[in-house]
């Protein structure tokens, strides 16, 4: 079964039902000058309408499904006397579309290469129309969050710490709110993904419950936000 690469074609419906129209607009404008006939267009038109038809009865059905579910369960399991479900409104799908010949997504692939295979196109045509793929765009740093996951170990009163999502970082700081302390700590620095972190502990002999967090750095400057915190208990 031919299906487009996710490459350039999205892989859920209503991604794709964007796809096609935006993909149609083009096509409709254009399409006489990449080498489309006037049948192409008039096929790329149906198949558009098709998929938003698809799209939109896809979306009626969840919740149409959705509203049955919860009378059936409202109506079987719920206490006498509580408020009383209602029998959900009739089952009504969008104005169906024109049928069309089965192969839309091998249409799609068939009509790209007649597209790109035209001397007069270019990445930027492509990308218009939604045959290039799109380079993923770094985050905006104050968007930028990891995440952690800290363990303690048996013994010896440390624990170790493995980021994740650190985007462009090249170290972290460690931080570390013990209990009775006025604020946070910085204890360690990593260059890597993770580290281990050794504590005296507050008492001597006795496990020991803190919260751990950490700071992504870039060029010895702070990058991003903070990892939200995580309990960790070290033991002696």
């Amino acid at each position: 079964m031919p299906v487009p690469s996710p490459k350039w074609y999205p892989t859920n419906l209503q991604a794709r039902a964007a796809w096609h129209a935006n993909n149609n607009a083009h096509a409709q404008a254009e399409g006489l000058n990449y080498g489309l006939t006037q049948a192409n267009l008039d096929q790329i038109k149906d198949d558009n309408n098709m998929m938003q038809f698809i799209a939109g009865a896809f979306v009626t059905l969840e919740a149409f499904d959705k509203a049955w579910t919860e009378f059936r369960n409202g109506i079987t399991t719920s206490a006498v006397g509580t408020p009383q479900f209602d029998i959900p409104d009739a089952l009504a799908l969008p104005g169906a579309a024109t049928l069309v010949p089965n192969g839309i997504f091998q249409r799609v692939i068939e009509y790209r290469e007649v597209v790109m295979s035209q001397l007069n196109y270019t990445t930027e045509v492509g990308a218009a129309w939604g045959y290039e793929g799109s380079t993923p765009q770094p985050l905006n740093p104050a968007d930028v969050k990891p995440t952690i996951t800290v363990e303690g170990a048996a013994t010896n009163s440390h624990f170790s710490v493995v980021a994740a999502k650190r985007e462009q970082a090249d170290s972290f700081k460690v931080f570390v709110l013990r209990k009775g302390a006025a604020g946070w700590v910085e204890v360690a620095t990593a260059t890597g993904k993770s580290i281990d972190v050794h504590l005296t502990p507050q008492v001597p002999g006795e496990p020991e419950q803190m919260q751990v967090r950490i700071q992504l750095r870039k060029n010895n400057q702070d990058y991003g936000q903070p990892s939200d915190p995580v309990y960790v208990t070290i033991n002696p």
